[in-house]
């Protein structure tokens, strides 16, 4: 996820969503995160995108860590609504808090 390429960047993000998810390794995936707000990175639409199906896949398998992600204020704004919206148009997390 430290490359500065979109697509790059993207395919890393759905690695991590299909292979990856659990509790012992959201952290890494968490930190891989914030550094790609810092660098400008979710500026990319198909990052941001990837990030948001990421967290709301995460959140119906780790709810606890993605929720205390996700209030961590480390989400950009236009991030945290996509991920507030996917979370409530999605079939597997409709009827899930996003937040704590």
């Amino acid at each position: 996820l430290s490359d500065s390429r979109e697509f790059v960047i993207r395919f890393g993000i759905v690695l991590c969503l299909s292979y990856y998810i659990d509790n012992d390794r959201l952290p890494a995936i968490f930190g891989s995160f914030d550094r790609l707000f810092l660098s400008g990175a979710h500026n990319y639409y198909y990052v941001r995108m990837a990030i948001v199906w990421f967290l709301a896949t995460s959140l119906y398998k780790c709810p606890d860590a993605t929720r205390r992600y996700a209030c961590s204020g480390s989400l950009p704004p236009e991030v945290m609504a996509l991920y507030r919206r996917k979370v409530r148009e999605s079939f597997r997390t409709r009827d899930m808090n996003p937040l704590l």
